[in-house]
Formats: structure tokens, sequence, C-alpha cells
């Protein structure tokens, strides 16, 4: 997936950092150009006015432009998957074979992905049903085919070099037998948020104090299994819940437009963080649950399924980026102020309560982001992480 940057810089001798900055521009211009707005288009059937498209591209770089910068596997794994559930839309071979090439690139950039097999493959059920029935064994072929085609070297990588009979990318730490999510599940008990920052020191954990106390406990620095995970979270459910509660939010709790700060204390975007809690209450409240038929629920499983997966591991902004770009479609391409407007001014009392609540949710916000930001420890990896 890097190889086109080192093609250019080898081509242009330019620095790698300007190589990549070139490879994030185009991914930028797929993601929000092409690929967001065909999956929306396909899946509802209605078009996206101008003025609304360009309010998302407008919002995803406010948020999100500099993550483009850095060769990071977020962007192009979310971008894979979009493009395998557009292709589902179309008939042709070529089409699910791309889309079956494109599933299988996705997991196999980020593992976390493969809880998005089932509802793709579900996906692909429900739009065979609506193409050409004769064709359909033909599809699921190509579906298959494409997916081999990605699969098929990892397996032989894996085999060969690792003596592992496997088509998945190996996720472990070096010389550790135990499941690498696993470990993250200790580093989510006793970190609430992780940053990192290009200069020193170049990561920044958020302690979880409850957390830190429970191994403490247990006199152990990680799970020994998930059977024991599972009962740590059994005795402590309220615990559990109210640590993974955080974990979301500061996971949509964008404080800076970069995964990397320049410094520990390099100062927040004030603005960035208001106008995002601004945003999540507009898309929280335009929700229509009951105008969702079973296709839509099936691309929010495939998008979302990654994000709940990864609320229980050390939080990093850029693990919610599928559930983040999907709360500003919501407001970009189905909020109508005129319609809020017009609401409120046949009802001023509701009008008022709406203000209050905005400003109470925006408070709360403000406040639980800043407690989080107490609990910064800069230094504190190894004690923290390993």
């Amino acid at each position: 997936m890097m190889f086109p940057a080192l093609a250019f810089r080898f081509f242009t001798d330019c620095s790698m950092l300007t190589a990549a900055k070139m490879l994030g521009s185009v991914w930028a211009s797929v993601l929000f150009g092409f690929l967001i707005p065909g999956v929306w288009t396909s899946i509802t059937g209605r078009q996206i006015a101008a003025c609304r498209w360009l309010l998302l591209v407008l919002l995803g770089f406010l948020f999100w432009r500099d993550f483009f910068s850095f060769t990071l596997t977020d962007m192009p794994a979310l971008g894979t998957l979009l493009l395998s559930l557009w292709l589902l839309s179309r008939p042709g071979l070529l089409a699910w074979l791309v889309a079956g090439l494109s599933m299988a690139a996705t997991f196999n950039m980020r593992p976390v992905y493969l809880v998005s097999l089932l509802p793709f493959l579900g996906l692909a059920v429900w739009w065979s049903r609506r193409h050409s029935p004769r064709a359909n064994g033909w599809r699921w072929s190509a579906l298959i085919v494409g997916m081999a085609l990605t699969l098929g070297p990892q397996w032989a990588i894996n085999r060969i070099h690792f003596q592992e009979n496997t088509p998945l990318t190996l996720a472990r730490i070096p010389g550790q037998t135990e499941s690498f999510y696993l470990n993250q599940l200790a580093w989510g008990t006793r970190v609430q948020l992780f940053n990192g920052a290009l200069a020193y020191p170049s990561a920044l954990p958020y302690a979880d104090e409850s957390g830190v106390r429970l191994f403490e406990r247990l006199k152990q620095r990680e799970y020994t299994s998930y059977a024991q995970y599972i009962q740590s979270v059994a005795q402590q459910p309220v615990d559990f819940l109210l640590r993974y509660g955080r974990h979301l939010f500061n996971g949509l709790d964008i404080r800076f437009p970069t995964p990397y700060r320049l410094t520990a204390d390099s100062p927040e975007s004030l603005h960035l963080k208001l106008l995002n809690y601004v945003l999540i209450a507009l898309a929280l409240t335009t929700i229509r649950p009951k105008q969702l038929r079973s296709q839509h629920y099936l691309v929010l499983l495939a998008l979302l399924l990654p994000c709940v997966a990864a609320i229980p591991v050390a939080m990093e902004n850029r693990f919610l980026l599928p559930l983040h770009l999907l709360l500003l479609c919501i407001v970009a391409f189905l909020f109508s102020p005129v319609e809020w407007w017009l609401r409120l001014r046949a009802r001023p009392a509701v009008g008022v309560l709406t203000a209050l609540g905005l400003v109470l949710w925006v408070a709360g916000c403000w406040w639980l982001s800043e407690t989080v930001g107490q609990t910064i420890c800069p230094g504190c990896v190894e004690k923290l992480l390993y």
C-alpha cells in the first residue's frame, strides 16, 4: 500500500514526508470524493447535493487533515472497506472480484476489520438477490477469487517465514505466544487514552487509576487468558462499563487534527473541541432509526463493529474513524437547519429546552475531557503498557 509513495520518492527525489503527504492526499481525495458518496448513494438511493458534499469535505479537513500526512493504515483500510461495500451494488463480475480483493486487503492491513467480514457477506447476499440471478454463481466465485488474490500470498508468507498455517496477518508481540488483542485488553484497562508526540516523550498515555489498582490486586501485568478477562468484567461490571464509556468518549474527543502532537504540552484546539461536541449532538438528534432497513444495518455493522472491538483497548482517535466520519455524514447529508428552525419557532418552549440541553451537553463533554486530560502521564509508557 505504501509502494506508490516509495515510487514517487524515487522518481522525484523528494523526502519521505513529502511522499507520504502525496499518498495521503490521494487517499483523502478518493475517500471523500468517491467512496463515501458512492456508498451513501448506493445504499440510500439518494443523490448528495454538491453543497452538502462540500460541507463534509470541509468537516473532514478540519478534524482529520493531518492524519493523511503519515503512512498509517487507518485511512487505506477504511477506504478499501468502503470500496468493497460499494462494489457489491454493481452486478459486474469484475466489481465483485475487486470487492473480494478489497475486503481481504482491509483486514490484511488492520486485523480488527475481520469483524466486518460477516456483515460484508450479508450485504453480498442482499445485493445478489437484486442483481440478475443467472450470474449469482459467477459473482460469488469472483468474490472468493478476489479474496484469495490477497490472502493467498499472505498465507504463503506465513508458512514460509513464520511456520504458521493461516492466511491472516499475524498479530502478536514478538517473543510472546499470547494474542496481541489480549495484551491490548490489558493496556486498555490501565490506559484510557493514548496519544503520540513527535518530540520526547514520544508516547503520551492517560492513566486509568482504577485499572492500575486492579492489576495491582491481581499481582500481574496482563490478563493470562480471555476467561480471566471475562471474569474480571463479570466481577466489576459497573467499573468496566464506565471505563469503556470513557473510552468511547475519548475516541470521539478529537483535540488535535493530527495523530501526533508536536510536544507533550502542545495546546489543544479549543474551537475544534467545541465544534466537535456540537456536531455530535446534532448527529445524535438527526438519526431516525425507524427509517433504517436491513441493508442499512448491514453497512452500519460493517463500519461500526471494528469500532466496538477497539473500545476496550488503549484508545486513540483514529480507532473510531468510521464512527466519527459517519456522524459527520449524518450532519452534512441529513441535518436540516430550516426544519429545526420552523419546529422550534412553532414551539418556543421546546426551543428553550433544546438550547439548554445543548449547553449542558457541551459543558458536560468539556468537563469530562478536562478530567481525562488531568490523567496524562508522560514517561509512564513502560509502567502502563508493558
